[in-house]
């Protein structure tokens, strides 16, 4: 028996009866409420492990890495989730300054000594010093251009901390045990100009200064953090903190989802006019829990199918998920679930003279996320729909509520 027996014939629909005739009560109970998609659609491969169900070979990497750490219960080395790990991508500092350390505490640097294991260069020597084999140890830390730079910096390290030290994670740990975060950003930044200045000795022959690098990697920093400083006041400006009425002669959408541990999943659909009268709400509970994404644009796909029988014309769509917004305008192939709903989506969409999706912050989406929370509530019945519920008017603030 194949998933579609289990299905009408003449309609993407469980074939109830079926279902619990064949299943346990609770078996039936969890395959019908699983939401299906409003179209029939060719079957097709797809892959877990990325977010658009397409392989790929990092990913098909990491899924044989994993399983081969665990048959041969080896500890992994990624260590990802420990506090270093987390100390570097919460740094404020460049992207690509912060993949250079990663690859720094992981030992991945192309330093001469693994490029002559790969018979990439003629010997594993520095060719600073051209004494030492060139680790990653050497190239920052003990070469006596680096050795110098360490003692000349900003920072004035301690000299007998940077030799005690086994490693450049030793190293590291103990410099930002602390958690000084003006500190810690310009540590990561001196590192980075010592190897870019190795680069530019290596590739292009060209010498670069002790004070050109301390001068370089603060310009940058401050560069970076000016940047980012004056983007996040740029989204303090624009952030909507209520709900918004939309222009006159189209209706707005907002769409939420909630999900509770051991009680399922739900969805809240609130559809308002220019004047705020709210025409319907819907709140729906699933037995199942549902990933939060999937749940959100169900939630989407069912405020636009609500519109479709109400027949109107200009639609907004709003949602507090960035993902479901993203992906609705990437239009990108996704193969998994997820994407067969945003599929849903956009066929739906077509149906209107005009319609439009955008993502908002929870603040003001505070009505959808209520009804979603409300479908929790609902004796005997899994579902709510018509005007909005006399039992919410305290939730909702004055701005949002029906006159």
């Amino acid at each position: 028996m194949l998933v579609r027996d289990l299905m009408l014939v003449d309609t993407p629909k469980w074939n109830d009866d079926l279902i619990r005739n064949i299943f346990t009560h609770e078996e039936a109970r969890l395959i019908l409420s699983i939401p299906l998609r409003n179209y029939w659609c060719e079957d097709r491969w797809t892959w877990h492990f990325t977010a658009n169900g397409q392989y790929s070979v990092k990913s098909g990497y990491k899924v044989g890495w994993t399983l081969e750490t665990h048959l041969t219960n080896r500890p992994s080395t990624s260590g990802d989730s420990s506090p270093i790990w987390k100390w570097v991508w919460q740094l404020p500092i460049p992207p690509k300054v912060q993949v250079f350390i990663w690859k720094m505490l992981h030992n991945a640097l192309p330093v001469r000594a693994a490029l002559s294991k790969r018979k990439a260069v003629p010997n594993p020597y520095c060719l600073r010093c051209g004494e030492e084999i060139e680790t990653v140890e050497h190239a920052l830390r003990d070469c006596p251009w680096s050795s110098f730079f360490w003692r000349a910096s900003p920072l004035r390290l301690d000299p007998a901390l940077i030799i005690s030290s086994a490693s450049m994670a030793d190293l590291t740990h103990e410099l930002t045990k602390n958690k000084n975060e003006d500190r810690d950003a310009l540590f990561a930044m001196l590192l980075w100009t010592i190897w870019y200045a190795r680069n530019m000795r290596t590739f292009q022959d060209k010498e670069i200064s002790h004070n050109e690098c301390f001068a370089l990697a603060l310009k940058c920093l401050h560069e970076y953090q000016a940047v980012r400083d004056d983007d996040k006041g740029a989204r303090e400006k624009v952030r909507v903190h209520q709900w918004q009425r939309p222009k006159e002669g189209t209706v707005k959408i907002n769409t939420d989802a909630s999900i509770i541990k051991g009680e399922g999943s739900s969805i809240g659909v609130a559809i308002r006019t220019h004047n705020g009268e709210v025409l319907k709400v819907l709140s729906k509970r699933y037995d199942q829990e549902f990933a939060v994404d999937i749940m959100e644009a169900i939630a989407c796909r069912e405020g636009l199918k609500i519109a479709t029988e109400l027949h109107l014309e200009c639609v907004e769509v709003e949602t507090d998920c960035l993902i479901i917004a993203h992906a609705y305008h990437q239009r990108q192939t996704n193969l998994t679930y997820l994407g067969r709903v945003i599929d849903d989506i956009r066929e739906l969409s077509a149906h209107f003279t005009c319609c439009t999706l955008r993502y908002i912050p929870r603040i003001a989406n505070r009505m959808a996320h209520h009804l979603a929370k409300f479908a929790f509530s609902l004796s005997g019945c899994n579902l709510y729909y018509g005007a909005f519920p006399s039992e919410l008017n305290h939730l909702i603030p004055v701005d949002e509520r029906l006159c």
